[in-house]
Order: structure tokens, then C-alpha cells, then sequence
């Protein structure tokens, strides 16, 4: 079971993660002017940086740790 669970995250993590990830890197770097003369890379980073903020807030919220509720029963 622990197997099973481990390669469904790795799936997740290096398959689909990295494919939605290059598909919406491609959508902002085209939104780049043609011949920039400066990058604007603060402003590309803001959407990952606000995506990693919202999985975290999900994450910090969803989990739930029942072995440490064992140990203290």
C-alpha cells in the first residue's frame, strides 16, 4: 500500500505536475513582448509564486495527521 501510494505521488509530482506546469509556463512567456529589452520576471513569477501559496493554504487546511492523535490518546 505504502508502494502504491509513493509511485501515485511521484505520478503526480514529475507527470502531471510538470506537464500543467511547462503548459502554463509556455501561456506567460508568450505573453511577453516580442523583443523585451527587459524581462519582466517578477511579473512571470508572481502566478507560480500565488499557485505555491494556495496549494500550501490547501494543504495546511486538508490535512490531517491521525497518528499523532494515537500517541496522545
Amino acid at each position: 500500500m505504502n508502494a502504491q501510494a509513493q509511485g501515485m505521488l511521484t505520478l503526480f509530482t514529475y507527470g502531471v505536475g510538470m506537464l500543467l506546469g511547462s503548459q502554463i509556463g509556455a501561456l506567460l512567456y508568450a505573453q511577453l513582448p516580442a523583443n523585451p529589452t527587459i524581462a519582466d520576471w517578477q511579473g512571470m513569477w508572481v502566478y507560480p509564486a500565488i499557485a505555491a501559496a494556495a496549494i500550501a493554504l490547501l494543504f495546511q487546511f486538508t490535512f490531517r495527521d491521525d497518528r499523532r492523535k494515537e500517541t496522545l490518546a
